[in-house]
């Protein structure tokens, strides 16, 4: 087993466990930018993503259902997006069609109705098209995106606001690669309650060629290799060329010598895994 080792000061390389040594269940549950049953909830989708291959001529288009759950009429407006994720994973929105080079579909992707009408209980389907002649060489995403203006009575006030549900979208193209390493492991304080007690940050890179679905565990060792705790990473999902990071809080630990393991099975070859030492004071 190939290991980096370092003392503190957050900048700790990566290493790689092959499969057959380490083992980690990967969450195949994909975020949905806004629940499909908010407060309140008038329209519903029966997706939460869509997977598209060029190659594939069964797998070039895709039907969203769009259900009023309402008692009364809804009027909606369906449109594509791009988007991408922040360090922390939250998700970025920008018009469709004006990130080329940064996982745009543009042409590659269509979408019809673009606005409907429906009654209570009613459902109508909305088609996602894909012209694989279009599409880039690299894996691209998008979403379609459901809005509905829906208000709310405050007092002698009516507040009106935008609910939006999304469906994320991912063109692949065949010979994509399933690859990614821990760039980073630090120690950290928590904003919330001012600093006083640590944390503990992974940075996961995906370097693979489409998009990854990361879980991960977080061993706390002695110097002599027993396990002093274990603790679950959150999941991490990573488009290609990104990053995320995600923190967890420090295990309470008595005073002494300690190794963290951070390990991500992000479904590749390998598992990514860094190690980072700590006194604990």
């Amino acid at each position: 087993m190939r290991t980096a080792r370092q003392v503190d000061d957050g900048r700790a390389p990566w290493c790689a466990l092959r499969r057959n040594r380490v083992r980690w269940l990967v969450s195949l549950a994909v975020m949905l930018v806004t629940h499909a049953h908010p407060v309140g909830a008038q329209l519903a989708v029966n997706r939460v993503e869509l997977v598209l291959r060029t190659q594939d001529l069964t797998a070039r288009d895709a039907l969203i259902g769009v259900r009023n759950e309402s008692n009364g009429p809804q009027q909606a407006v369906v449109k594509l997006e791009d988007w991408d994720r922040a360090l922390d994973g939250a998700n970025r929105w920008y018009p469709y069609g004006s990130r080329p080079g940064g996982g745009s579909c543009g042409a590659a992707l269509s979408i019809f109705p673009q606005s409907m009408r429906l009654d209570p209980g009613a459902t109508q389907s909305v088609r996602v098209l894909l012209d694989g002649a279009k599409a880039p060489a690299g894996e691209c995403w998008a979403a379609a995106v459901v809005e509905t203006v829906q208000s709310v009575e405050r007092g002698s006030q009516r507040v009106a606001y935008v609910l939006r549900t999304a469906v994320k979208i991912y063109v692949q193209p065949p010979g994509l690669r399933a690859e990614g390493e821990i760039a980073e492991l630090r120690l950290v304080s928590d904003s919330a309650d001012g600093g006083t007690s640590a944390g503990i940050e992974v940075a996961f890179a995906n370097t693979g060629t489409r998009h990854v679905v990361a879980g991960g565990l977080l061993e706390v060792r002695r110097p002599d290799n027993a396990v002093v705790a274990r603790v679950p990473l959150p999941d991490v999902y990573a488009l290609p060329g990104a990053r995320q990071a995600v923190r967890v809080r420090m295990p309470d630990l008595p005073p002494g010598k300690y190794v963290f393991l951070a390990t991500m099975d992000y479904g590749g070859v390998d598992i990514a895994a860094a190690l980072l030492e700590h006194q604990k004071r």
